[in-house]
C-alpha cells in the first residue's frame, strides 16, 4: 500500500500503482508524476483490454488543490461499486453525460416556453404582420389590457399550463357585467390566440426566436357560456330603420342643434349614400382614397382579416358630400375628422347617434324613433335595397359581403373589373334614396379636386 511519503517522493515521469487487496478485480489507482502535479486515474481491464478512468489530482500539500490519499481510495471504492453494474466506466460516464445534457436540454426547452402574456403578444404581432386591420388589432390590444392584464398571476403562467378554468377566470367577470357580446368577442380572440400557439412551434420557415409555447390543446375550446348565448340571441342585432326614420335621420343629422358635429354627420350620410358601407372603414379613408371616380376602401373584414381593395363608384350624392366636406376638412389627413392628423374615433359614432336620439328631431308625429346604432344604417340599406328589387348579388357586391375564397383571390381578383356593375347598382341606390328622401334626381355634375 502506498503512503504520502512515497507519493511525494516521485520524480517527473514516475508511475505508482495501488490495488485494493480485498478486491483485486476492482483495478488499481495509478499515480503519474507530472511536472507540477500528480495525476491519478483508475486502471482496470474490460474484456482483456486495459482502460483508464481519470479521477483527479493528488494534493501535494495541505493548502494545494487536489484530493488526499484517503479521498482517492474512497473514490476507488465508489468506482468499484459502479463497475459491478457497468464494467466499462467510459460507457457509464458517456451515458451520464448524455443524460445530463438531455436534462439540460429539457430544462432549456421548459425555460423557453412562453407565458400566457407572451402568447398574446406574439399573436398580436403575427396578426399585425398578416395584415389584420388596425381596428381589429386595437380591439385585441384593448381586450388584453382591460380583461387579461387584470389577472397578473394568470398572465405569468406558462401558456401550455393554462386550462379552461383559467379562461373562465377572464370570461366570468365580463359575463357578470352582462357584457355578453364582449365576452363572446374576448373568447373568440383567446381561442384564436391559442390556435396560433398550437401551430407556432412547428411552423415551417418560422424565424427562430428561441421562444416556444409547448401548447398541446386549446383550453378555450372546452369553455362555453350557454346561458349567456341565450341572452345574446335575445339581444341579436336586427334593428333596421324604416323609410320614414331613415329620411328623418338623413335630413336632420347635420342640423345645427342635432347633437352631431357637421363633419361626423357627413360620415353618417355617406354610409347611407354609398349603399351601406362599413362606417369604420369609411372613416379611415384618407383624402387620396375618395378623390376620382370611386371610393377606394380597404376591406379587411371576413376570414383571416386579410385586406382587399373594395371600390365603390361615386354618385352625385356621394360626390357632393365630399365636395362640401373638402371646404371644411380639405387640409386634414382624413375627410371625416375634426383633427388635422387623424379621423374620428370609433367610440364617437354611437355617442353622436345617442345625442341625436335625445333631440326633438328623433320624433315622427308623436312617436319617438326607437334607439338604433350607427351600424344599423348598413343593415337598413341592405334591407332597403332588397325591398326595392336590387339583386342580392349586386347588394352583396356593393357592400363587400362574402367576397372571399379561392375564386376571388385567384380569378376575380381585379377590383376595377367590377366597377361597371357596381356603378349600375349605385345608380339604383341613388334613385331609391331620391324616392325615400322625396328628392328630385340630381343632374348637375360636381367634381372633386384632383
Amino acid at each position: 500500500m502506498l503512503n504520502p511519503q512515497k507519493i511525494k517522493a516521485m520524480k517527473t515521469g514516475d508511475v505508482l500503482f495501488e490495488a485494493d487487496p480485498r478486491n483485486p478485480g476492482a483495478g488499481s489507482l495509478m499515480f503519474r508524476r507530472l511536472k507540477n502535479s500528480i495525476a491519478v486515474s483508475l486502471r482496470y481491464n474490460v474484456d482483456g483490454k486495459r482502460q483508464y478512468q481519470p479521477i483527479g489530482h493528488y494534493a501535494l500539500t495541505d493548502d494545494s488543490q487536489g484530493m488526499t490519499l484517503k479521498e482517492l481510495r474512497e473514490a476507488h471504492k465508489e468506482l468499484a461499486v459502479i463497475r459491478e453494474k457497468q464494467p466499462d466506466l467510459k460507457v457509464y460516464f458517456d451515458q451520464l453525460d448524455f443524460e445530463k445534457q438531455r436534462q439540460e436540454r429539457l430544462a432549456a426547452i421548459e425555460a423557453s416556453k412562453g407565458s400566457f402574456d407572451d402568447l398574446l403578444v406574439a399573436y398580436i404581432d403575427e396578426r399585425t404582420r398578416a395584415g389584420m386591420s388596425d381596428n381589429s388589432i386595437q380591439d385585441v390590444i384593448r381586450f388584453k389590457r382591460n380583461d387579461c392584464d387584470f389577472h397578473p398571476a394568470l398572465m405569468t403562467m406558462r401558456a401550455c399550463d393554462v386550462e379552461p378554468s383559467h379562461i373562465n377566470m377572464i370570461l366570468t367577470p365580463i359575463l357578470q357585467r352582462e357584457k355578453y357580446r364582449q365576452a363572446a368577442k374576448v373568447r373568440s380572440y383567446l381561442h384564436a390566440a391559442f390556435a396560433f400557439g398550437l401551430k407556432h412551434d412547428n411552423i415551417t420557415g418560422r424565424a427562430v426566436t428561441g421562444q416556444t409555447f409547448g401548447i398541446k390543446h386549446n383550453p378555450v375550446a372546452a369553455t362555453s357560456f350557454e346561458d349567456a348565448h341565450k341572452k345574446l340571441a335575445t339581444k341579436a342585432i336586427t334593428r333596421a330603420l324604416n323609410n320614414a326614420e331613415l329620411a328623418q335621420f338623413y335630413k336632420t343629422c347635420d342640423a345645427a342643434n342635432s347633437g352631431i358635429s357637421w363633419p361626423l354627420a357627413q360620415l353618417f350620410k355617406m354610409v347611407i349614400a354609398s349603399g351601406g358601407q362599413r362606417i369604420d372603414q369609411l372613416c379611415r379613408l384618407p383624402w387620396s382614397n375618395v378623390r376620382g371616380s370611386y371610393l377606394h376602401i380597404i376591406d379587411s373584414k371576413g376570414r383571416g382579416n386579410i385586406p382587399r381593395d373594395h371600390l365603390v363608384p361615386h354618385t352625385e350624392r356621394t360626390r357632393t358630400i365630399m365636395v362640401e366636406l373638402e371646404q371644411i376638412t380639405g387640409d386634414h389627413s382624413h375627410p371625416f375628422s375634426i383633427k388635422v392628423d387623424k379621423p374620428f374615433s370609433v367610440a364617437s359614432f354611437s355617442q353622436a347617434v345617442t345625442r341625436w336620439l335625445q333631440t326633438d328631431y328623433a320624433v315622427i308625429g308623436t312617436q319617438k324613433i326607437p334607439a338604433f346604432t350607427p351600424r344599423d344604417l348598413r343593415r337598413t340599406m341592405t334591407q332597403l335595397m332588397k325591398r326595392e328589387g336590387v339583386q342580392d348579388s349586386a347588394s352583396n357586391e356593393i357592400q363587400s359581403h362574402g367576397l372571399t375564397g379561392v375564386v376571388v383571390r385567384h380569378y376575380n381578383n381585379d377590383p376595377k373589373a367590377s366597377l361597371p356593375s357596381k356603378q349600375r347598382t349605385m345608380d339604383q341606390v341613388e334613385r331609391i334614396l331620391c324616392r325615400v328622401l322625396s328628392e328630385a334626381p340630381t343632374e348637375n355634375v360636381i367634381s372633386l379636386r384632383a
